[in-house]
């Protein structure tokens, strides 16, 4: 917490093994929804500039790019980002989940996408699906 109503999320992380689950996500909702009990209202954020898929992944989620600045004694770009603390309702609501689809299983993405399901991400073998979490109906509305 900075004083001035701002704070900084220093480092957020999943480890490669466990990523395109939502979990990153969860996190960063349950970072921003905590800074905002603490009277929080925008959370400053770095990143590696080079890092465009990160870049793009908080951008989804509600963060703004402010700018850049290179330092000697980085090999990078620092990138800086800001985030209304307002959007961490919207940040991976949890009345949807994450599931992974082979790209060979056209089959169970198509059942996906017929019951409300969007492709938010594809890496070489899978597609990201979000979807509406059915609860106890079953039913995806």
């Amino acid at each position: 917490l900075n004083g001035d109503g701002t704070c900084d999320l220093g480092s957020l992380s999943v480890l490669p093994e466990y990523r395109h689950r939502g979990i990153g996500g969860a996190l960063l909702k349950h970072v921003a929804e905590t800074a905002r009990e603490q009277n929080c209202s925008v959370m400053k954020l770095s990143i590696v500039e080079e890092n465009a898929v990160l870049r793009k992944w908080y951008e989804r989620n509600g963060a703004v790019h402010t700018g850049t600045e290179k330092f000697d004694f980085f090999p990078f770009t620092c990138g800086y980002m800001e985030m209304d603390l307002e959007e961490a309702y919207r940040i991976v609501p949890e009345e949807e989940i994450y599931l992974r689809v082979n790209l060979d299983n056209p089959a169970s993405l198509h059942v996906m996408l017929n019951n409300g399901g969007r492709i938010v991400g594809q890496d070489e073998g899978h597609y990201f699906v979000r979807i509406k979490n059915a609860g106890r109906t079953g039913k995806a509305d």
